[in-house]
């Protein structure tokens, strides 16, 4: 049941992306990443304000796991600080290597 759920989960973020847009302007930082090993590509958008996320947005095309987790990803990170965030990561890398 909770495998569903999960199934869910990501093919509502793969086929109503949260996000999925370009951001302009002074505030904003883009990085462009392509995987070697699939070929998905995806370009992360983020406004940074006084040291908090204060918009995110991705463009990108990819398997739905990819663009399942960018959509997620931009939803969690909004209106987080960058240590909250870097926090997240930590936790997050130590979910999946042990």
């Amino acid at each position: 049941m909770l495998d569903n759920l999960y199934r869910q989960v990501i093919m509502d973020h793969y086929s109503h992306k949260r996000n999925f847009k370009e951001l302009f302007g002074s505030k904003i930082r883009k990085v462009h990443y392509k995987n070697p090993t699939c070929g998905d590509v995806m370009t992360l958008f983020i406004e940074l304000e006084q040291n908090q996320i204060r918009k995110a947005a991705f463009i990108g095309e990819g398997c739905s796991i990819s663009m399942a987790s960018a959509s997620m990803m931009t939803e969690l990170i909004k209106h987080k600080s960058v240590k909250e965030i870097s926090c997240l990561r930590t936790a997050f890398e130590q979910l999946i290597r042990y």
